[in-house]
């Protein structure tokens, strides 16, 4: 049964934050700070480029599995996963088959995550040369990642930093300054946190900071989990998504059963919400799948490539 829409409405969205909420956030954010402390202690008489680069291929395997899965969730993802759900349902899920899944994890252990440590390489540069040897196609190949890793590099810094500074905005009155939005300096406060105890003590900090996330993030998801399934939904509800008009929402009328459908079927959205582009929705999902089964069978790449060039 598709649901019913209905016109667009203005909502006001609050958000507070209690004295709880700000004791454990900081806590959580100097306890980050002294763990990266500690991996420069630990890191300080470490001076070549393979200590310094790949935590001298000494890391345990375990360190560097719980690495790999944590820098794979983060803020801007969260929010992204946590709006398609909302909006579309389970089947809103799905989507995320273009990454957020990890489906690349089934390749390294297959074949991809054997092959790349078993390679004397440090970046994904020497990794094609390692691959394709030193001729004209290996140069043409590191030519193009290259370029291809400046571009996405800085997409993925934009793409990182902007969903940060809009959720720290969201709970925190960060003003704003210079003519830059507040969420814009809520972001590069993040960012100078991050590079600092990085630059500082090389990819074993952040090895090791990863690993201390963790124990938080897998936390929350459990108590997360607890607190959806007491959850009860009504028959029938609604769920209020954008439009096009950054103060304006849809009113959608629907059902339990439409909503938790894991179901490739067309959500029907209507053309003024930007997610009327997910209205092809089979399509989208297997593009998506397919493009990522090319792309992880090809061998290692993107953030994963330190953790996958230890020995």
């Amino acid at each position: 049964m598709p649901p019913a829409y209905g016109g667009g409405d203005d909502i006001g969205l609050a958000t507070n934050f209690s004295a709880l909420d700000t004791v454990i956030c900081a806590t959580y954010l100097v306890s980050v700070l002294v763990v990266g402390g500690v991996a420069t202690y630990v890191c300080r008489k470490k001076t070549s480029l393979d200590d310094y680069y790949l935590g001298g291929r000494t890391l345990p395997w375990w360190m560097l599995a719980i690495a790999d899965v944590s820098s794979y969730i983060d803020i801007a993802g969260t929010m992204i996963n946590t709006g398609l759900i909302y909006a579309l349902g389970v089947r809103g899920m799905f989507i995320e088959v273009r990454g957020g899944l990890c489906l690349f994890l089934a390749f390294q252990l297959a074949f991809t995550g054997k092959l790349a440590r078993r390679c004397p390489v440090r970046t994904k540069g020497e990794w094609i040369k390692f691959r394709f040897g030193a001729k004209l196609g290996g140069r043409v190949a590191r030519t193009a990642i290259a370029i291809v890793s400046l571009v996405g590099g800085i997409f993925g810094v934009a793409y990182f930093s902007i969903g940060g500074g809009k959720f720290v905005t969201e709970f925190i009155a960060v003003p704003a300054y210079g003519g830059l939005p507040s969420d814009f300096w809520a972001s590069g406060g993040l960012m100078a946190i991050a590079l600092g105890y990085t630059i500082v003590a090389g990819f074993t900090s952040m090895v090791l900071t990863d690993v201390y996330q963790s124990l938080f993030i897998y936390a929350s998801f459990t108590v997360v989990a607890v607190w959806g399934m007491q959850v009860t939904l009504p028959s029938t509800f609604h769920v209020f998504i954008p439009t096009f008009n950054a103060s304006s929402f849809l009113n959608i009328s629907t059902t339990h059963d439409a909503w938790a459908a894991a179901s490739l079927s067309s959500p029907n959205i209507p053309a003024d919400s930007p997610y009327a582009m997910y209205n092809s929705f089979g399509g989208i999902v297997l593009l998506y799948l397919t493009l990522q089964c090319l792309r992880s069978a090809s061998g290692p790449g993107g953030m994963l490539s330190l953790h996958l060039f230890q020995v």
